[in-house]
């Protein structure tokens, strides 16, 4: 709802009390059983029935042609899922394939884990998945003009490798790399004034490595979390940070006869420069520009929490460095500034054990 229309969403139907509704339902009926063929695996094949319908309580008649006022499918999904031990290793897996709906959908998962010696753990997946495009870029209706569209994507494709080392010391180590087909996303029109669902022809490659590792001497903790990513093909459509990361500086202990546990520290939060995502108002959807690169700029976190017996208290004063810099200077979006210096607290009071 709105009460009058404003001028940088573009031309509007109504001048004032703008109104849309949309309403969505979903169904799921899975039917499902248990094999034991083999010691230790276990195979689950299963049928089931999905259904959606998404809308509108109006169609529009405009001169690019007919909104419907609403979209729905259904399918009939059918696979297995298997789990199990294979010397020793964890077997994880499963696939499954849609019939009758009027667009792709499928999936093929496997994963593979082994713990090994002193503290080891290796994992890895492989997965290819197949589905329909967000129902919100294939219809969507508004008393804004340029909001209005009804499109016919092809389902997006996703196929990603991942892999996880768990080292003493080291820490946690992820590498991903997915490669994505008919990517559907929202961009800018081709006057660059207004978001609209667009579908990228070519393939879209992300690798992304991911460290985690906490340490510890005596009472203090240092945990530290980097992220690397680069999008090796179609950047423009899927921009993200080269580099993320953040690191904690904490102190734990327990006090009045052990009677409380407590935890406080400083964390810092960081990332590289990009074209951030803009938001729009009108769809509550990020959309890409490339107009505006943000960015690179630290946040400060302080932290305490303590717990006693079946209460927890909490307490954060987030955006901390604002307070050496006389003014926020930061933005989270393109004409979005990024929340002020604030503090949180927060009391969690169980009254079972």
């Amino acid at each position: 709802t709105q009460q009058a229309a404003y001028e940088g969403f573009g031309q509007a139907y109504k001048a004032d009390n703008l109104y849309t509704k949309a309403t969505a339902y979903n169904s799921k009926i899975k039917f499902s059983g248990t094999l034991n063929l083999v010691e230790k695996l276990k195979i689950r094949p299963f049928v089931a029935h999905l259904a959606f319908d998404y809308g509108y309580d109006r169609f529009l008649d405009l001169s690019q042609g007919l909104i419907p006022s609403e979209i729905s499918d259904s399918f009939m999904v059918s696979g297995v899922e298997a789990q199990g031990q294979w010397n020793s290793w964890a077997i994880n897996g499963g696939l499954s394939q849609g019939f009758g709906g009027a667009t792709g959908l499928s999936q093929i998962h496997f994963e593979l884990q082994k713990s090994l010696a002193n503290g080891f753990n290796f994992a890895g997946q492989l997965m290819r998945d197949t589905r329909p495009v967000a129902v919100n870029l294939r219809l969507n209706q508004s008393d804004y003009k340029a909001y209005n569209w009804y499109n016919s994507f092809d389902p997006v494709t996703t196929q990603t490798v991942k892999a996880h080392v768990l080292m003493p010391f080291v820490g946690s180590l992820k590498a991903t790399y997915t490669e994505i087909q008919d990517y559907a996303y929202f961009g800018l029109d081709e006057n660059g004034l207004h978001p609209l669902p667009l579908q990228y022809d070519q393939k879209v490659q992300h690798l992304k490595v991911h460290h985690d590792q906490t340490w510890r001497l005596g009472a203090w903790g240092y945990q530290s979390e980097v992220i690397y990513q680069n999008v090796l093909s179609g950047a423009s459509v899927m921009p993200v940070p080269e580099l993320l990361t953040r690191q904690s500086l904490f102190f734990e202990d327990e006090w009045f006869k052990k009677a409380a546990k407590i935890q406080t520290g400083v964390r810092l939060k960081y990332f590289t420069e990009f074209d951030l995502p803009a938001y729009d108002p009108v769809l509550a959807e990020f959309y890409v520009q490339s107009a505006e690169t943000l960015g690179a700029f630290p946040l400060f976190d302080f932290f305490f929490q303590t717990k006693i017996r079946q209460t927890r208290l909490f307490l954060i004063y987030e955006h901390m460095n604002q307070l050496f810099q006389g003014q926020n200077n930061h933005f989270s979006a393109p004409g979005i500034p990024y929340r002020d210096a604030a503090l949180r607290f927060g009391l969690v009071w169980n009254f079972f054990k």
